[in-house]
C-alpha cells in the first residue's frame, strides 16, 4: 500500500508557465495571442464570412486559435456559436474578463461536433456554458478563479478530459440533464466545489483528483448508470463526495445543503469503486433511498468512514482505517447489506446501528474484519438496533503490501525496498529471499525498510512475514533484478503493482498517476 496522490502540475498548458496562484494581471505577462474583438457565429455561413480556416467537415474543421478576447461587462461573451452542425474547434485561445460574464466567456448552443483545447478562460463569472449540443468535449484546458468552469445543459456524448481547475467560487463542472458524459483525468485544486452533476444518464466520473478545496462532487437525482471510479479526494476542508438537498434549473440557481462527507446521499443505480478518501469529515453519506453499491474503496483519517441513512445499500470489500470517531454509522437506515469490509481502529466505535434493519454480513457466512473483535462469537454492533455481524473476523490480522517506488537513488548505501504494514497489536517480522531468512525482529508496527547490499547481478525473490500477538500473519513479495551493463545499473522492482525504474547514478523520477494501492 502508498500513501501517495496523483500530483497536481505547477501549470495549465500554455506557451509560458503560469503561475498557480496568478492574478488576471500576471496572467497577462504570459500569454501573447493575437487580441481580437468578441467572436459571434449564429449559423453556418458566419464560420465562412469570419474568415476562419477549414470548411466545417470533421476532415477540416473550422478552427479559432491563438486568440485574446478580454471583455469588460456582465452581459459581454467572448465567444458566442449558435445554431450550427458545423465542425469547429476552439484552439489555444486566452479569455478574460474581471466582470461577472453570465451566462459565460464562452457560450455555444445549439451546436454539434465542437471541441475546445488548449485554452485559459480566466475571470469571476461563468467559463464555458454549452446548452443543447452534441458530440463534444472540453480538453487540456485551464480555468481560473471563475464561478464555475464548465456548464453543460441538456446535451449528450460529452468528454471533459484533462482539464485543471483552480479557485472556482462554485461548482467547477455543472452538468445537468447529460446523457453519456465522461469526466475523465481531471484536477481540481483549491476549489470551492468540484463537480455538480443533475438529472444525468451514463455518467462516467474517474481518475480525477480533487485536492485542498472544500468539496468535491455533488449529485442530484441521477438517472441511471453512474459510475465513479479511482478518484483520490485529499485534503478537503469538507465533503468529498456529496448530494445537493435542492436543485432549481428553473431560476438558474443552485441550492444546496450539504454535512461535511465523503460521499453523500447518492442516487440510484450508482457504483462507488476503487475511489480513495483522506481527511474528508466524512467517506461516504447516504440519507436519500439509494440502492448504491459502495466497493472497494479506502477511507483513511475521516471522521466517519461510512455515514448510512437510507434504504438498500450494499458496502462490500471497503478499507476503512482510523476513522477519529466512527468507522461505520448507521442512523434511520433499513435494508442495507454490509459485509467484506476491514475496519480498523476507530476512535469512538468501529460500527454502530441505530433505530434501523440492516445486514452485517452477508447472510452466508461472510462479515466484515473488526480490528477490536475478541475471536469468541458474534460482533454486537452498539445501539438500539441490536444488530451484530454473525460471521466476523478480526482484522488485527497484519496488513503489508509492497510499495511501488516511483524514486530510487542508487549510492553507497544501497537501494532500500519499501513494505506499508501495520497492526493494533504487532510482533515480529521476517524478511526471505529466495527462501533463505535474512533477517527476524521485533516489529513495531509500522513500515518495513531492507537495505539492498551486495548483490550479484540477478533475480531475487523478496518476501516479508508479519505477524501480530494473536499469531496472524500475512506477507507481501516483489521480485528485484539486478542487471550489470558497462557502468550503468539497470535495476527493476516489481511488487503489488509492476514498474520498472531505470538508474544510473542519478534519479530518473516517472511522473504517473500515483493512488492507494490494495495488495
Amino acid at each position: 500500500m502508498i500513501v501517495s496522490f496523483q500530483e497536481v502540475s505547477e501549470s495549465c498548458y500554455t506557451p509560458k508557465s503560469i503561475p498557480r496562484n496568478a492574478s488576471l494581471a500576471t496572467l497577462g505577462d504570459f500569454v501573447n495571442y493575437t487580441p481580437s474583438d468578441p467572436i459571434i457565429i449564429s449559423n453556418d455561413d458566419d464560420f465562412f464570412n469570419n474568415n476562419f480556416e477549414g470548411n466545417g467537415t470533421e476532415m477540416s474543421p473550422y478552427t479559432i486559435e491563438y486568440l485574446n478576447i478580454t471583455v469588460e461587462f456582465d452581459s459581454d461573451v467572448a465567444i458566442r456559436i449558435t445554431n450550427t452542425r458545423k465542425h469547429f474547434i476552439i484552439s489555444n485561445c486566452f479569455v478574460s474578463t474581471d466582470a461577472y460574464s453570465y451566462p459565460g466567456l464562452i457560450v455555444i448552443e445549439n451546436a454539434s461536433n465542437w471541441k475546445i483545447q488548449q485554452t485559459i478562460v480566466v475571470g469571476i463569472g461563468m467559463g464555458i456554458y454549452s446548452d443543447s449540443c452534441r458530440d463534444v468535449s472540453v480538453v487540456d484546458s485551464c480555468f481560473i478563479g471563475l464561478w464555475s468552469g464548465i456548464w453543460f445543459l441538456d446535451s449528450k456524448e460529452v468528454l471533459i478530459w484533462n482539464n485543471e481547475f483552480t479557485n472556482s467560487q462554485a461548482h467547477s463542472i455543472i452538468i445537468e440533464s447529460i446523457t453519456e458524459c465522461e469526466i475523465l483525468n481531471n484536477t481540481f485544486s483549491k476549489d470551492s466545489m468540484g463537480v455538480l452533476a443533475a438529472y444525468v444518464v451514463q455518467t462516467t466520473i474517474t481518475g480525477n483528483l480533487f485536492v485542498g478545496g472544500v468539496h468535491g462532487i455533488e449529485f442530484y437525482q441521477v438517472r441511471e448508470g453512474l459510475i465513479i471510479k479511482a478518484n483520490d479526494f485529499v485534503n478537503l476542508s469538507s465533503n468529498g463526495i456529496s448530494s445537493t438537498s435542492v436543485f432549481s434549473s428553473s431560476t438558474s440557481v443552485f441550492s444546496y445543503s450539504t454535512t461535511n462527507s465523503g460521499i453523500e446521499a447518492l442516487p440510484i443505480n450508482t457504483v462507488i469503486e476503487y475511489n480513495t478518501f483522506v481527511n474528508c469529515s466524512t467517506g461516504f453519506l447516504s440519507e436519500f433511498d439509494g440502492s448504491n453499491l459502495f466497493s472497494n474503496n479506502t477511507i483513511i483519517n475521516c471522521r466517519v468512514g461510512i455515514n448510512l441513512g437510507d434504504t438498500g445499500n450494499r458496502i462490500v470489500g471497503n478499507y476503512i482505517h482510523d476513522s477519529t470517531e466512527y468507522g461505520v454509522f448507521l442512523e434511520n437506515a433499513h435494508q442495507n447489506r454490509i459485509y467484506g469490509n476491514i475496519i480498523i481502529n476507530s476512535g469512538t466505535l468501529n460500527g454502530f446501528d441505530e433505530d434501523g434493519e440492516n445486514f452485517w454480513d452477508d447472510g452466508e457466512g461472510e462479515g466484515n474484519s473488526w480490528s477490536d473483535y475478541n475471536g469468541t462469537n458474534i460482533y454486537s454492533i452498539m445501539g438500539s438496533s441490536n444488530s451484530s455481524d454473525r460471521w466476523p473476523s478480526r482484522s488485527g490480522a497484519p496488513y503489508i503490501s509492497i510499495i511501488n517506488e516511483t524514486e530510487i537513488v542508487v549510492g553507497i548505501s544501497g537501494v532500500n525496498i519499501t513494505w506499508y504494514a501495520f497492526d493494533s497489536d504487532p510482533l515480529s517480522y521476517s524478511i526471505i529471499m529466495n527462501g533463505t531468512i535474512l533477517r527476524t525482529e521485533t516489529w513495531d508496527g509500522t513500515d518495513i525498510i531492507f537495505t539492498l547490499q551486495g548483490l550479484e547481478p540477478g533475480v531475487y525473490n523478496f518476501t516479508t512475514i508479519v505477524m501480530d500477538v494473536l499469531g496472524l500473519s500475512s506477507s507481501a513479495s516483489t521480485f528485484v533484478t539486478y542487471i550489470q551493463e558497462d557502468v550503468t545499473l539497470y535495476i527493476a522492482v516489481i511488487g503489488g503493482i509492476m514498474g520498472v525504474v531505470i538508474l544510473s547514478l542519478t534519479l530518473f523520477r516517472r511522473n504517473t498517476r500515483k493512488g492507494f494501492q490494495r495488495s
